[in-house]
């Protein structure tokens, strides 16, 4: 299942690398945050290692490794749940970071730094979020639980 497709983003960004650099923004994030799956992450693991060392700029990642498309395949389980609560509202934030237009973010190291704080900061919530949700008694320790049964 596509998540986004830079394609979707040509007519109002009006270039490839400006439909382009906010969904680079998002994937490296999710490469940093280790959201990315297993399988791309063995299929791409130099350009990984490379945006990690930022070496390759978030824009440059999202083409190298997807041609411009997200896809649900490319993320942990985890991702695929927080892209499904969140992702409709990132071009939200995008545009907020940048003033009124997404498109005006660059895929380089400056536009993420102003993004992955927004990024992290909605993963965050949404990671407590789904703490408060859990049934009663399921946010009980893992050693607590251990202890339970062992105890007589």
């Amino acid at each position: 299942m596509t998540i986004d497709d830079l394609s979707e983003h040509m007519a109002a960004a009006g270039s490839l690398e400006r439909a382009a650099a906010p969904l680079g923004l998002f994937l490296a994030w999710c490469g940093n945050l280790h959201l990315l799956s297993s399988a791309f992450q063995e299929a791409h693991a130099e350009p990984l290692l490379r945006l990690r060392y930022r070496e390759l700029s978030p824009l440059d990642f999202l083409t190298t490794t997807t041609g411009g498309a997200i896809e649900a395949e490319h993320l942990t389980e985890e991702g695929q749940r927080f892209v499904a609560s969140y992702y409709e509202r990132y071009f939200e934030d995008v545009t907020r970071v940048f003033n009124g237009d997404p498109y005006a973010a660059q895929g380089d190291w400056g536009a993420y730094e102003r993004m992955a704080g927004v990024l992290t900061r909605r993963y965050m919530d949404w990671k407590r979020e789904g703490r408060r949700r859990r049934p009663a008694g399921s946010n009980e320790s893992r050693l607590r639980r251990i202890w339970r049964l062992i105890r007589p």
